[in-house]
């Protein structure tokens, strides 16, 4: 007796699911692997709504395709296997602060790496939001201040500047030094308040990306000397202040 055949097997449903009240989104039911054009927009739209995008249970060739589905291009710009990260790194920080066109996202996959330490990641734009409602007299203050993200201090970026893809307002604060000024500590302090925050915690098959135009970034303490693989998208643009103070959306 003949039977039907049944038909071609569904898709499983994409969950997202925030990582937490001011940064990040996972995303369950994806398989970087098998992006088709659906994924690929649904993927850069949540990117500009989270900051940070967080798939489980991938293959490591899932690396090269989500840096491919957030630069928009057909192959990531950069070979995932050129660039280095040290997770010895454990104080607040941007990637790219110290270029001129900072990237526009971090792709990290555990890989061969177990016991990667956790990563801490705060939401730039929920601080700036807050400190806007809370201190407004502080937020106007900070209108053209750039801030040093390096020793000599060649290299400064606004201290609170428009996200050139999403056009948000994010707090920029650079790393706590001795002899940071009174203003900049206390952005500092405030854009790592662990209201902000969201601690990663790795599993095998875990591929996680954030932006650093609007996410600052901190490794714990390392349990090894490991290091993570990772792949940079090239950024959409500089960092500017707002073309007027206090912006028009205030």
């Amino acid at each position: 007796m003949a039977t039907a055949s049944s038909g071609p097997a569904e898709k499983p449903a994409t969950i997202v699911t925030p990582l937490s009240p001011s940064i990040g989104l996972e995303l369950a039911g994806v398989d970087l692997c098998t992006l088709d054009a659906g994924l690929h927009n649904m993927i850069r739209d949540l990117w500009q709504l989270g900051a940070a995008l967080l798939f489980r249970d991938q293959a490591q060739a899932g690396l090269s395709a989500l840096a491919a589905a957030l630069s928009g291009s057909a192959a990531p710009p950069i070979a995932p296997s050129s660039l280095l990260i040290s997770t010895a790194e454990a104080q607040w920080h941007h990637y790219g602060a110290c270029d001129v066109v900072p990237p526009a996202a971090v792709v990290i996959a555990v890989g061969d790496w177990p016991d990667l330490p956790a990563l801490t990641l705060a939401g730039t734009e929920a601080a700036a939001d807050e400190l806007r409602l809370a201190a407004p007299e502080l937020f106007a203050k900070i209108a053209g201040l750039r801030l040093a993200h390096d020793c000599d201090g060649a290299h400064t970026h606004p201290a609170c500047h428009r996200h050139p893809l999403t056009g948000e307002t994010c707090l920029y604060p650079a790393p706590p030094e001795p002899s940071a000024n009174d203003t900049a500590a206390l952005l500092h302090e405030h854009a790592t308040k662990a209201r902000f925050c969201y601690s990663h915690e790795w599993s095998p098959g875990d591929i996680l990306a954030f932006d650093p135009r609007a996410a600052m970034s901190r490794w714990q303490a390392p349990r090894t000397s490991s290091r993570a693989l990772h792949c940079v998208v090239p950024g959409a643009g500089p960092l500017v202040p707002t073309d007027t103070w206090p912006p028009a959306f205030v």
